[in-house]
C-alpha cells in the first residue's frame, strides 16, 4: 500500500509541507486589485488557491489557523479526521472526512477563519485494510499567504486548552527547541 502513497506523490508532483503531509498548489485566481487583505501596500493577494495535499500514516497536519476560511474536500483513499478547537468551548471537535455516508463521513467541511485546527487519517484500529494515503482538496478565499499561517506551540496549546487531552496536543503539535 506504501507504493500506492508513492506514487500518488510522485504522479502529482507533490512537495513536503511545513504542517506535515504533501501538496501542491494547484490553482491561483486572479490577484485582487490594491492593497490585498491588511498585508500593505506592497502585498499581492490572489482571490482565492487551491491545493491538493496527501497525508499517509503517521502523517499529521499540524495544528495551526488562517485568516480565511479553509474549505476541504475528500478525493481519495483513507478517510482523515479533521480535529478543530472550538474557540468557544475550548474543547477538540473531530470531523471525518470521506465518501462513507452510512459511516457518517462527510465529502466536504470548512473549517472558518481564526480556529486552530489540523488533521490526520483515521487508524488502522478504526478502519483495518484501507489504503495507506489520503488525497484532499483545500481552498482558501482570499488565497492561501504564509503570513496568515500561524503555526500552534505545543506548551502554549496546553496551557490555553487544558480541556483537550494533552496526548492529542502532543499528536498534532511538533516538539519545541
Amino acid at each position: 500500500m506504501e507504493k500506492t502513497k508513492i506514487k500518488l506523490i510522485e504522479r502529482l508532483k507533490l512537495s513536503p509541507h511545513p504542517e506535515g503531509g504533501f501538496y501542491k498548489r494547484v490553482y491561483e485566481g486572479d490577484f485582487i486589485p490594491g492593497p490585498a487583505f491588511s498585508l500593505g501596500e506592497q502585498s499581492k493577494r490572489h482571490y482565492s488557491t487551491h491545493i491538493y495535499y496527501c497525508l499517509g500514516h503517521g502523517d499529521v497536519s499540524t495544528f495551526h489557523k488562517l485568516r480565511s476560511d479553509e474549505l476541504w474536500n475528500f478525493y481519495s483513499g483513507r478517510p482523515i479526521y479533521v480535529v478543530e478547537i472550538d474557540p468557544v468551548t475550548k474543547r477538540e471537535k473531530k470531523t471525518k472526512l470521506g465518501n462513507d455516508f452510512e459511516a457518517g463521513e462527510v465529502p466536504f467541511y470548512v473549517v472558518a477563519a481564526g480556529r486552530w485546527f489540523g488533521s490526520f487519517v483515521v487508524p488502522d484500529s478504526e478502519l483495518p485494510g484501507r489504503e495507506d494515503f489520503a488525497l484532499v482538496g483545500c481552498t482558501v478565499s482570499p488565497g492561501f499567504d504564509f503570513e496568515d499561517f500561524v503555526m500552534a506551540k505545543r506548551e502554549k496549546m496546553k496551557e490555553d486548552f487544558p480541556s483537550v487531552s494533552p496526548q492529542l496536543i502532543d499528536k498534532m503539535t511538533h516538539p519545541e527547541e
